[in-house]
């Protein structure tokens, strides 16, 4: 369950009152890198921070595990994940595939909400269903 919406914002509202806020670890690198305050980024953000999420439900651990809140924040900043290592190779394709999609850096070649939710992957869970 996702609950936290204290700084929630309306993607159409005319300012934000915060602009750069979030948890690093789960912030969309065009939101924790913002420079200018007045800007305004897409709600495509909230599918990378969905897929960080979804990073740990799959894995067990963080995409950025830092041991200290800098360490943290640096690697959310970069957000440079290499989905060739060995904790990768044991999720299924469908999984790895709707993942690295998610949480593609640049947020014009990211999936959106509704390509994820046509993804395969849900459709190969629904098979597995049927199969048990």
């Amino acid at each position: 369950m996702i609950a936290d919406f204290g700084l929630a914002e309306f993607a159409d509202a005319e300012e934000y009152l915060f602009v750069r806020c979030g948890t690093p670890g789960y912030v969309a690198p065009e939101v924790i890198n913002i420079k200018d305050m007045k800007a305004k980024y897409d709600p495509i953000c909230d599918i990378f921070s969905l897929g960080l999420i979804f990073h740990i439900l799959l894995l067990g651990v963080s995409a950025f595990p830092g041991k200290t809140y800098n360490e943290v924040l640096a690697q959310n900043r970069a957000s440079s994940i290499n989905f060739d290592g060995e904790e990768y190779k044991k999720l299924d394709n469908q999984a790895l595939s709707l993942l690295s999609k998610m949480l593609k850096k640049n947020p014009v070649e990211r999936i959106t909400a509704v390509e994820a939710l046509n993804h395969p992957y849900f459709s190969s869970l629904d098979e597995e269903e049927e199969e048990a």
